[in-house]
């Protein structure tokens, strides 16, 4: 089950990253540096380890795949960075999670997996506890919720999307490392061409360095245990158990930054980890 506590290790990962995005938008930082710092540096220690351990064989399919997936990926962050702007990172977080639904879905169709019944009750449950502990933000500000509310769609579709992209690369047996170097490669060209303005002529903070660069090695190793889990398990059980990375933004929004949880979230948490159970039966 090491492909599984591999997923376990990405939901982590995934999650510290979001915090790190949502505490750099409390500080007015700037989300196309940081974004941009993120996958720079994501991209030159992926490349660096790849190449010291002779594994990187770049083709054209893996190009195309991976940098696809990091565009999506880019733009899908950029969205969520905007949003927590607008909301409080926990819901926000748990709304964008449910972009597990497009990868299951997907997959389903493209590449038909043979799950037990306790797979999918706990793909259920935790597809329903996501649901659960959302809650939308008061509607004070009809035009901010409305903002709000787009760029948790866009997050959720862009990044779904860049999910089944890795999942295509792992069926198809593409180079681990290859598409991974890709991945982010193609994340940093996205946003130097759409960040371009924004680099070129304000004032770059320290602090959005540290954090884009904390974020780096941060998913760095989360989108490596990704690959890894997809190539080695199920992508099914995989997509839905990523999905909780949501909840480490839920406990980190809870002792950082001073949001509560109603009684129904803290259900549908409880929820998700009878959930988590039921998907290693």
């Amino acid at each position: 089950m090491l492909w599984f506590l591999a997923a376990l290790g990405t939901s982590f990962c995934f999650g510290v990253s979001s915090t790190l995005f949502k505490w750099g938008a409390t500080k007015g930082l700037s989300t196309g540096r940081v974004q941009f710092f993120y996958y720079g540096i994501a991209t030159c220690l992926v490349l660096a380890y790849g190449i010291l351990r002779s594994e990187v064989e770049m083709t054209l399919l893996s190009l195309s795949i991976g940098g696809i997936a990091g565009a999506l990926n880019a733009y899908g962050n950029l969205q969520m960075t905007k949003a927590f702007q607008k909301g409080p990172a926990s819901i926000t977080s748990m709304i964008i999670a449910a972009n597990v639904v497009l990868g299951i879905v997907a997959t389903a169709i493209f590449f038909p997996e043979s799950l037990s019944i306790w797979h999918w009750s706990g793909i259920a449950l935790l597809l329903g506890s996501t649901a659960i502990v959302q809650r939308l933000p008061e509607k004070g500000n009809h035009v901010e919720h409305r903002s709000w509310l787009l760029h948790c769609t866009f997050a959720l579709i862009s990044i779904g999307l860049a999910g089944f992209f890795l999942k295509i690369a792992s069926e198809y047996k593409i180079d681990f490392f290859s598409t991974l170097v890709a991945l982010f490669a193609g994340g940093w060209i996205f946003l130097s061409i759409t960040s371009y303005k924004e680099l070129k002529h304000t004032f770059i903070r320290k602090q959005e360095l540290y954090i884009g660069a904390l974020a780096g090695l941060t998913m760095a190793a989360g989108y490596s245990l990704y690959l890894y889990s997809l190539n080695a398990g199920s992508a099914s059980i995989v997509f839905t158990v990523i999905s909780l990375n949501a909840l480490v933004v839920v406990i980190a929004s809870v002792i950082l930054f001073g949001e509560r949880l109603k009684a129904y979230q803290i259900m549908g948490l409880i929820i998700a980890l009878v959930g988590l159970t039921l998907t290693k039966i």
